[in-house]
């Protein structure tokens, strides 16, 4: 599918030529996938990412205007030929001075559900560490629901594993995140150190939770927290899961 437009909130880069060219780093997000190629402007830039993998950093591309075609960018599971999405790429992203990533979300096989297809998102982050004892996530919801059953919003939030009452006063938290959400989401700061994070579900007043995990975070990191898998799955490598990517900062 192509997307002729994709919008995002946030600062673009400039035009002028003593700027820096852009920068990008690829994530495969997409849980039923053995691997993914991303091809840029049709070159295979990012090729055989595992699920949860990504390109080593972010690295630079030129940069080319979209008068003078700009760019597109496009999936294939590894060894095939047929592309799950293309999306041609709009400003501001991939303008000058700018750090782009572009994940993978959704099924490579959605059974007919269209809403659940594989997908190209594009955000821009913030790159420039913060300061102190701090960290900063990035959240994205890429968990699938199980057949039939529509992709729903997605809390991430702390807890305290001694009190489980915690869970209603949570120190740090993202309320109600929406699946595969096309525009940079504010960064969530929280301390460093270790923390304890679940994404969980509200489902008529209670908690569902789907997916736990403790992680330790390094002064002045820049994190993508991912909650992804197969609600459901028999296969514990798709189950739901909380992961965090470091993401290197300028």
């Amino acid at each position: 599918m192509v997307l002729a437009s994709l919008m995002v909130s946030g600062c673009g880069g400039g035009s002028a030529s003593s700027q820096p060219d852009p920068t990008v780093r690829f994530v495969n997000v997409s849980p039923d996938t053995t691997s993914l190629d991303f091809a840029l402007n049709d070159d295979p830039t990012a090729p055989g990412l595992a699920y949860l993998g990504s390109s080593a950093d972010f690295s630079s591309v030129d940069f080319i205007a979209p008068v003078d075609g700009g760019y597109d960018i496009t999936i294939t599971q590894t060894g095939g030929s047929l592309e799950l999405d293309r999306v041609v790429v709009s400003p501001p992203f991939f303008n000058r001075d700018t750090d782009n990533l572009v994940f993978s979300i959704g099924l490579a096989n959605p059974n007919g559900e269209l809403l659940k297809r594989a997908q190209i998102l594009i955000w821009q982050i913030n790159r420039t560490a913060p300061t102190g004892n701090k960290a900063r996530l990035y959240p994205l919801n890429a968990l699938q629901r199980p057949a039939g059953f529509e992709n729903d919003v997605i809390t991430l939030q702390t807890i305290d594993p001694g009190n489980p009452a915690s869970i209603d006063n949570p120190q740090y938290s993202r309320p109600d995140i929406p699946y595969g959400q096309g525009a940079t989401p504010a960064p969530l700061e929280i301390d460093s150190g270790v923390q304890t994070f679940i994404g969980r579900r509200g489902e008529t007043g209670a908690a569902l939770e789907v997916a736990r995990t403790q992680f330790t975070f390094e002064d002045g990191g820049i994190y993508l927290a991912v909650i992804s898998g197969i609600e459901g799955s028999s296969n514990s490598a798709l189950q739901p899961k909380v992961t965090f990517i470091r993401l290197s900062a300028d």
